[in-house]
């Protein structure tokens, strides 16, 4: 059983998740309007999710360092796929809460933990970016929503939370409890 004092102390690191996810989002401008929009928008642009995941994973196995990352080979590459999937996903759900900073958080520290160079992260998110932009561009969505900035929506969610987030040393226990789990 858990004790007062655990169940006090998760209550507490919730709160302060809670907290830091809010400013993040306050932050970056990110307010619920973006986040409707970006769950309207997910049917127009799920269709372009296998080409983006496509196009990711050949840029990964066009360079042989960001190869290397993938001890598992082919098996574990199209598991990946699976996940970047259900990560683009993710941005045009909407939900954008403590779960989904975690998540984010967790698949940055497997980035740290594997010693993948920042370099690869960054330009693995702008051919998502990309993706996204050129299927928002090319959606009927866009024409009627134009106004609502649909790709500063998509920017905000795939870079501002994600590397605000992203597993690197931090100095004070708060920053630590959140970031590294």
């Amino acid at each position: 059983m858990i004790g007062p004092s655990i169940k006090a102390g998760k209550a507490s690191a919730r709160v302060w998740e809670e907290e830091f996810l809010e400013e993040l989002k306050r932050y970056v401008g990110f307010t619920q309007a973006h986040a409707q929009v970006l769950a309207e928008l997910r049917p127009s642009v799920e269709p372009a999710f296998a080409g983006i995941v496509d196009r990711f994973y050949d840029a990964i196995q066009q360079n042989p360092t960001a190869l290397s990352v993938f001890k598992g080979g082919t098996p574990q590459i199209e598991r990946q796929k699976t996940f970047l999937r259900q990560w683009l996903e993710g941005v045009v759900s909407g939900i954008y809460d403590v779960d989904y900073l975690k998540l984010r958080a967790k698949i940055g520290r497997t980035h740290v933990r594997i010693q993948l160079d920042q370099r690869y992260v960054l330009g693995a998110m702008n051919i998502v970016r990309e993706g996204l932009h050129t299927a928002v561009d090319s959606s009927a969505f866009a024409v009627e929503r134009r106004g609502l900035h649909i790709k500063r929506s998509i920017r905000s969610v795939t870079s501002s939370l994600r590397s605000c987030c992203r597993p690197i040393r931090r100095t004070t226990p708060r920053a630590s409890a959140i970031v590294n789990g």
